[in-house]
């Protein structure tokens, strides 16, 4: 095994062990990665902080910008904090309660407006996660800070609303039940009104 993969390995393992992500921003550096080694280090940064604190947008920014450039299966191995197989509560200016679940391979389970779906996707890129459901019919983009995400929704309407999760660990909330599959038709109409693009790694 190489010394990359085996820094690789153990960040998949591990998602607590900063210390192993530190070293690996070194490693990068000094095998000329330097845009990979920046997002680490600037990841472990955003890492300690909250919702709103100065120095938070930017060090947000400076991440997508690097990031969507890096390939999905490292972004993988190395996004922090880790959100695969968590699930978060809280409301949405939209739909009021909500519950976002974070399964493996991308798939978003979400409850809101008193049903539980499944017809969505989800990716992140450090500590930015994008969502869209019912076949890009809604977006939603946020942040995430401590064992908060907060951040904006919009659909192919042209409604825009806010959204703000915590995360949690309750069995009953966690639990993603027999969801409701169903992709729902769009109308002619809402395809030509807009369509927003996130930023989605290769």
């Amino acid at each position: 095994m190489s010394e990359e993969k085996a820094f690789l390995t153990i960040l998949r393992r591990q998602p607590k062990d900063l210390v192993t992500m530190r070293v690996y921003a070194d490693w990068l550096e000094d095998h000329d990665a330097p845009d990979r080694a920046e997002f680490l280090r600037v990841q472990l940064e955003a890492l300690g902080m909250r919702q709103h604190q100065r120095g938070l947008l930017t060090r947000s920014r400076r991440l997508l910008h690097l990031g969507r450039a890096f390939p999905l299966a490292w972004l993988l191995a190395v996004n922090r904090p880790r959100l695969d197989k968590t699930a978060w509560v809280g409301n949405s200016s939209g739909d009021g309660f909500c519950i976002y679940r974070f399964r493996p391979a991308g798939v978003l389970n979400y409850t809101n407006g008193g049903g539980t779906y499944q017809n969505g996707t989800w990716w992140q890129i450090g500590n930015q996660v994008f969502m869209e459901t019912n076949a890009h019919y809604a977006y939603y983009r946020g942040t995430v800070a401590g064992d908060r995400i907060g951040g904006t929704a919009s659909n192919i309407t042209g409604y825009d609303w806010t959204w703000d999760v915590t995360l949690t660990t309750d069995a009953k909330e966690c639990d993603p039940g027999e969801p409701d599959t169903t992709v729902y038709p769009h109308t002619a109409s809402e395809r030509r009104r807009r369509r927003r693009h996130l930023p989605r790694p290769e």
